[in-house]
């Protein structure tokens, strides 16, 4: 792969940045939380498969996802992503055709959420768009090399938990309202009576260097690198999240691994679900097919997470998910 290192945490002149891109290849912004830049970096590797190379500024904390899921077809320019992002919104950088950089973050483009969140535009079709795909359903893995297996089994080894009888939890959200505490303690609970280990994803968001959300229990630990999001979750044996990035990339991209994604019926009022600006959020956006269609694998179960979710409940849920991988 080809690399240029911007070390500065901002970056004072674009034209600095754009006479490192060379001109003959089409220039993306990859950017956003976790989930919108691994989708991000599957839309561009679907380019790549029909159209040929790339150039990509991207923050550094995914040099590897970008290595093992584009390899030598991407020119990589490493960039503080909030600082790019910053620089593109005040100069009005959007999307061009030729190498100017092509903004992939969907909020930068006017009522793009909202037709998402209406669910008369796939997220999936606009990053399509967006990329010059033409392609339809699941989009091409990032994480094939078979050596992260190596690397996850010894991530989950070093934490002292089972391969293949672990349930990997991540339950953190940058925007919207997660579940309460008490109730992950129930799961929790109920993933003890059922043999299992519990095993928290301490990677933290946005906003955090690791988890909150149950960071004073004793449960096991692992911070998942972003170029193994699938391949842990995986060889850890199953997964249970709330709404978030992480549930949307195995949503996408795990075809192997059954898990459970919770969608908060705690918060929900008339099907509506707020976040934390208080935005209001229709209930059925949660659900990944409402939002990707054909793209998801179909392997993930869905679930309102409410009051009413009685224990016995969740037992038979978390059972189900091991007795069917």
């Amino acid at each position: 792969m080809h690399e240029w290192e911007l070390v500065k945490r901002s970056i004072a002149d674009y034209s600095e940045l754009i006479r490192l891109l060379p001109r003959e290849r089409r220039c993306f912004h990859v950017h956003g939380s976790f989930g919108d830049v691994y989708l991000q970096c599957a839309a561009l590797k679907e380019r790549i498969e029909e159209h040929g190379p790339v150039s990509v500024i991207i923050d550094s904390k995914y040099k590897q996802l970008i290595a093992h899921g584009l390899g030598e077809d991407a020119f990589v320019v490493y960039a503080d992503g909030n600082a790019v992002n910053s620089i593109f919104h005040s100069i009005g950088v959007h999307s061009s055709r030729g190498f100017v950089p092509t903004r992939m973050l969907p909020t930068v483009y006017p009522f793009i959420t909202e037709c998402v969140l209406s669910g008369r535009l796939k997220y999936s079709d606009f990053l399509r768009v967006l990329v010059g795909s033409d392609k339809n359903g699941v989009f091409p893995g990032l994480e094939e090399n078979l050596m992260l297996g190596d690397e996850a089994s010894n991530i989950l080894e070093e934490a002292g938990v089972p391969i293949g009888r672990t349930v990997l939890m991540c339950a953190d959200n940058n925007t919207q309202t997660e579940l309460p505490e008490t109730f992950w303690l129930r799961v929790i609970a109920s993933i003890n009576r059922l043999g299992l280990t519990p095993c928290l994803n301490d990677s933290g968001n946005l906003r955090s260097e690791g988890a909150k959300l149950l960071s004073g229990t004793d449960l096991k630990r692992i911070k998942v690198p972003p170029h193994l999001a699938v391949t842990l979750a995986s060889y850890a044996g199953t997964y249970i999240t709330g709404n978030n990035g992480f549930a949307t990339i195995q949503a996408l991209f795990n075809h192997q691994t059954r898990g459970i994604h919770f969608i908060n019926d705690f918060v929900m009022k008339d099907n509506m679900i707020p976040d934390k600006s208080g935005n209001e959020i229709p209930c059925k956006t949660f659900f990944h097919e409402t939002v990707f269609g054909t793209a998801i694998t179909g392997l993930q179960i869905e679930e309102l997470a409410s009051p009413s979710n009685d224990d016995l409940r969740l037992d038979n849920l978390i059972g189900s998910v091991f007795d069917r991988r």
